[in-house]
């Protein structure tokens, strides 16, 4: 009876929250507010959060989110085929987590010294369908920051107040206009984790640079709205104690790699 109402609660939800964005875009359009609604799709062999492989099997990830003059919120569901269902009660070809979000993004323009900086400050409310036994619901707040530097500088900052966890990645970005249908952008990251997070995924004492992430993402553009195209993601151990921790992981490796394709469209 509770695993039926997990899955009720968890369709529920995202019912809702799909109604709500579709409620939204119909009021901007009618009085004439600068708007956009973006829906992406995603298939990948793992996934990697905040310097950690969160899976290592393939996964479906869609995400509709709603913007509106610089407030945005929408809700990802991410389908996963982790083979851990005798330990945490989760089928294959079955959704792990649906991500619920909202937030704010600006860009201030004519700054001294940084050009520009643009702050993206939100809320994240993340269900994991049917792992209420060994998991419970996260609540995250977040702030990014990025300046208008050569490589685009940056700093991202996740607290996930249920469990006291802190996690800081300076970061940096680029992006290549091929030609007028090819881009390739790249990313480069470092994690650092607060001490009560590397106890609770690594079993490490003490605060850690966690991981090295870089990601690469050759994309085709059928329009200024549309695009489609491959990736790939690298993810390394950097403290020493973690390399070792991983050695007796499941999940994560000293170096790990996954790759995917992505679907973006913008209405």
């Amino acid at each position: 009876m509770c695993r039926g109402k997990d899955v009720f609660m968890d369709v529920k939800k995202s019912i809702i929250a799909i109604i709500c964005l579709l409620c939204c875009v119909v009021t901007a359009q009618s009085i004439a507010l600068n708007t956009s609604f973006d829906v992406s799709a995603t298939y990948q062999t793992k996934r990697f959060k905040n310097g950690r492989v969160a899976n290592d099997d393939t996964v479906a990830i869609i995400d509709l989110k709603y913007n509106i003059e610089g407030f945005y919120f929408g809700v990802t569901a991410v389908e996963d085929q982790l083979n851990l269902g005798e330990i945490i009660s989760i089928d294959r070809n079955d959704f792990e987590r649906f991500e619920y979000y909202l937030g704010y993004k600006t860009t201030l323009v004519e700054i001294d010294y940084i050009n520009t900086l643009t702050i993206d400050v939100g809320y994240m409310h993340t269900d994991y369908k049917r792992r209420r036994t060994l998991y419970t619901t996260d609540n995250e707040l977040y702030l990014d920051l990025k300046t208008g530097l050569f490589l685009n500088p940056g700093i991202r900052f996740d607290y996930d107040f249920n469990h006291n966890y802190l996690t800081v990645s300076p970061n940096i970005s680029h992006s290549w206009q091929i030609n007028e249908k090819w881009t390739l952008d790249n990313e480069f990251a470092i994690f650092w984790s607060n001490g009560k997070q590397m106890r609770r995924e690594c079993g490490v004492k003490g605060n850690a640079f966690m991981a090295a992430y870089h990601k690469a993402e050759l994309k085709y553009w059928f329009n200024d709205r549309m695009s489609l195209g491959p990736f790939i993601e690298t993810l390394m151990a950097l403290d020493g104690r973690v390399s070792d921790a991983y050695k007796e992981d499941k999940l994560s490796h000293r170096l790990n790699f996954l790759y995917g394709i992505k679907f973006d469209v913008e209405f």
